[in-house]
């Protein structure tokens, strides 16, 4: 019997966690495929866009091997594509670790350290439930999401800084921070949190969106 749960292409560009991405992925019964070229990227259905680490060394790989226009042409297609953790931020304007650096530009928003009076432990590494402010229609892929508000697993210090609050899908408190942890606009969608390492709630996350 073939995969149940859909398909999505994985963007290899050496940047941490792929093999993490990939059980969880396996797990939750989704065709794989990997690009490490432009041209696998372009003839993908959807992609993602995984990682871990600093923000202008993913950017430097991502310009090598020339997935850093090619993104930015599938994306202008129309096509889906989710970005994980590190990814996430990729998909913003500029982030600001180790110096300013230009991003994706596909979500308005500077990517910030989060600040050392917040009154938590920093990395932000653990469980945290995730909030919704805003109802999602039951078509929406992130549904039943909204409707469980789950625990996912985060690891992070850098933190998307949105301009627009109509970019902001789910957060969670920090402190007396509200930090982003799912954004999206148009057919792109960033995670904060890792889906491949939180439970169940986090493989129905990336099955919905390797279907939708």
């Amino acid at each position: 019997m073939g995969p149940s749960n859909g398909s999505v292409t994985v963007v290899d560009y050496g940047a941490g966690n792929i093999f993490s991405v990939l059980r969880g992925l396996k797990a939750s019964d989704i065709d794989v495929h990997m690009a490490d070229t432009a041209e696998a990227i372009a003839s993908a259905d959807r992609i993602l866009l995984p990682g871990v680490g600093a923000v202008g060394r993913a950017m430097e790989k991502l310009s090598a091997m020339g997935a850093d226009e090619a993104i930015k042409d599938f994306v202008a297609s129309g096509k889906p594509l989710l970005g994980i953790c590190l990814g996430a931020q990729l998909l913003m304007n500029r982030s600001m670790e180790f110096g300013s650096t230009d991003c994706l530009g596909f979500i308005d928003g500077c990517v910030q350290e989060i600040p050392d009076d917040v009154d938590e432990s920093i990395p932000n590494t653990g469980w945290s439930r995730i909030r919704f402010p805003k109802i999602l229609p039951e078509s929406d892929p992130l549904y039943r999401l909204s409707n469980d508000q789950p625990m996912m697993y985060f690891a992070h210090s850098y933190y998307c800084a949105l301009t627009s609050e109509q970019d902001l899908v789910s957060d969670i408190q920090f402190g007396y921070m509200e930090i982003p942890a799912i954004i999206r606009k148009d057919n792109v969608v960033g995670f904060q949190f890792h889906p491949e390492i939180s439970d169940k709630s986090g493989l129905t996350a990336l099955a919905e969106f390797c279907k939708s």
